[in-house]
């Protein structure tokens, strides 16, 4: 993939409107690990999604038990996506689901920052950590992106992870392969865990971003979710970091 020489990423602060609950965010809410529900292979399910919808302002990014399919909260409205029988994206519904790994944050109001310049998918993770400033270097964080995405590959799990395993030599049986795309330009909303050193725990080797796109299916018009691989964003995309009132850490 070319690398655009270069780039400069010039963000404009923007403050988002908040609800009547106070400005600051709250700890990460941590259910499971990739580690744990990836790696080994214990992918039961650890939470239910009706206890997460009952939260305010929570978003987040999560999979279903049994690796059945992606989970991601907006606003606590969660976008389940599974696999066909057909190997098509389908919406699913909530009812007695469960997820097998969940990473959230209630966030009662967020600071957005506009992109002036597009931004290849090797420098979304310092995109978003530009956005964040001190907030990069300390706890881990929820982060939405929203506008238009470029160069996106994702994926919606079906029993077993596709990225774990290429990295692992595995090649998946016909009942796990997963729903892969590929696409020039997307719209929609991006919804991210950004951590620091947390391969393993909240996010894939090599990456410091744990993302799912919530858009709807070109080919079916459905409002689905998918797991991202890939993504750069287009100018004009904006980056939302949870706003911290003064004096919070």
């Amino acid at each position: 993939m070319r690398r655009l020489p270069g780039l400069a990423i010039l963000l404009a602060p923007l403050l988002a409107a908040c609800g009547g609950e106070s400005a600051a965010p709250r700890e990460l809410l941590r259910v499971g690990t990739m580690h744990e529900a990836i790696g080994n292979g214990e992918d039961r399910g650890r939470i239910r999604l009706d206890t997460l919808e009952a939260r305010q302002h929570l978003y987040g990014v999560g999979a279903l038990a049994g690796l059945d399919g992606e989970i991601t909260l907006l606003d606590s409205r969660a976008v389940v996506t599974r696999v066909a029988e057909d190997g098509s994206l389908r919406p699913a519904g909530t009812t007695d689901a469960q997820a097998t790994l969940f990473l959230g944050q209630v966030v009662p109001a967020w600071t957005g920052h506009r992109v002036e310049e597009a931004v290849p998918p090797e420098a979304v993770d310092d995109a978003v950590a530009t956005a964040a400033g001190e907030a990069a270097t300390g706890d881990p964080f929820v982060f939405l992106v929203e506008g238009s995405f470029r160069d996106v590959r994702l994926h919606v799990i079906h029993g077993a992870c596709p990225i774990h395993a290429r990295r692992s030599g595995i090649e998946l049986p016909a009942d796990e392969s997963p729903y892969e795309g590929e696409w020039d330009r997307l719209e929609g909303t991006l919804v991210g865990v950004f951590a620091e050193n947390a391969a393993g725990e909240i996010t894939h080797p090599g990456t410091r971003i744990h993302a799912h796109l919530v858009f709807r299916d070109p080919e079916t018009g459905v409002h689905v979710t998918g797991h991202i691989e890939q993504v750069g964003l287009a100018a004009g995309a904006t980056i939302r970091i949870p706003h911290r009132a003064p004096g919070s850490r």
